[in-house]
């Protein structure tokens, strides 16, 4: 059982590091699998580096005991993409995105998100994590052209090189449209909807 917590916002979050236990800790072929592990040819590859990426314009993640991760931050949406290309998509074993990256972010998540419950994307000039999710589906079929191609038996067999996906942001309409933008990629390639919003420890 996951234990939930509340964030800053007052709402609840689950516990990152249950969560990142449940990830590395299981060996089972269906987790293996969605976390990246097999190679087409059902090969699985366990020497292989996997990589954590924190995506945070101000916090910066703390990791301790049981188990300790070492992130990879990133503060921007080009920071993002230029690591994840840098990295490859197929040794990312986790992704952990904010929402609100900037400024303009920030004043329309006071201005408007809070009290008017309500997101418009026209008053944000610098990109959110939403459209670092974006991108991050958008590459994975660039990497893998031929991924439509499989049935869905298939695509849930073969190796889905892919990283587990979650939201960090206190925003919750924000974490929400990122949440629901992975979890129906994810269900279209037969996949587990396994993106959530997750608390982790920070020093900001």
């Amino acid at each position: 059982m996951i234990d939930l917590k509340g964030d800053k916002s007052g709402t609840q979050v689950h516990d990152s590091s249950q969560m990142a236990r449940s990830s590395i800790g299981q060996d089972t072929s269906l987790s293996r699998t969605r976390a990246g592990f097999d190679s087409p040819s059902g090969y699985k590859n366990t020497n292989m580096k996997k990589y954590y990426i924190y995506l945070d314009d101000v916090r910066t993640p703390v990791s301790k005991e049981p188990v300790e991760v070492d992130w990879i931050v990133v503060r921007s949406y080009d920071e993002f993409v230029s690591k994840v290309q840098e990295l490859g998509l197929e040794n990312i074993q986790m992704v952990s995105l904010d929402h609100d990256l900037g400024d303009t972010a920030m004043s329309e998540y006071f201005t408007n998100v809070s009290p008017n419950y309500k997101l418009d994307y026209n008053n944000i000039q610098e990109k959110t994590g939403y459209d670092c999710a974006k991108w991050l589906v958008n590459h994975f079929y660039d990497k893998n052209p031929d991924w439509d191609l499989l049935g869905r038996i298939q695509k849930r067999t073969v190796g889905f090189k892919f990283p587990m996906v979650y939201t960090h942001s206190a925003n919750p309409i924000g974490s929400a449209n990122i949440m629901g933008y992975i979890n129906n990629f994810l269900m279209n390639e037969a996949q587990p909807q396994t993106c959530i919003r997750v608390q982790i420890e920070h020093t900001v």
